[in-house]
């Protein structure tokens, strides 16, 4: 069987069913990138026609390119999210690279009141972290600064991700009313 030739009948009849698919679950920002959708799960299929043809010969391959899609829309280091994400640095140097305008500084300055208000909400934040217990602070850590996964977590410390969910959305909660409190007071 020629899976490249497959791959190529596949692409040019089942394009209308991966579209649809896509728009179902994508973001508004995200509806325009279709195409370099596309061209990932493509590009991986080619260059990965070993593992591939297995799913191919199966005849379950719309199944694994579904699957493709819904991996790449979800998780956070794929080289789609890597595509239509712009970094910060990148926008940061564009920037710096244009020196600032006397128009400008009234743009400037609430920039710099949103930097005040961001940086209250960080201490707001700092504070309400102290209100947690030892464990839910290792959660924190872990899932919101690290960016590790719920299941990736569950595996160091021997519980269930269902539990490990659990746990974060009680330190959202918990955070939320003591930041709440904060601003009454």
């Amino acid at each position: 069987m020629d899976y490249k030739k497959y791959l190529d009948n596949y692409f040019s009849s089942r394009t209308g069913e991966l579209k649809n698919y896509y728009y179902k679950f994508c973001t508004p920002t995200e509806k325009e990138f279709f195409g370099e959708m596309l061209s990932e799960l493509y590009l991986h299929s080619v260059s990965n026609l070993e593992k591939i043809k297995i799913w191919i010969e199966k005849d379950e391959y719309h199944y694994y390119a579904i699957k493709y899609i819904y991996n790449q829309r979800n998780w956070s280091k794929t080289s789609f999210k890597k595509m239509i994400i712009i970094p910060d640095s990148i926008i940061l140097d564009s920037i710096n690279e244009f020196p600032l305008l006397e128009d400008d500084y009234q743009e400037k300055e609430l920039q710099y009141e949103k930097e005040v208000e961001i940086n209250t909400k960080l201490e707001f934040l700092q504070n309400a972290l102290n209100y947690l217990d030892y464990y839910e602070r290792y959660v924190y850590t872990e899932y919101f600064v690290k960016k590790k996964t719920l299941r990736g977590i569950a595996g160091e410390v021997g519980l269930s991700h269902i539990a490990i969910h659990r746990i974060v959305n009680k330190i959202k909660k918990k955070l939320q009313n003591i930041i709440k409190k904060q601003n009454q007071i």
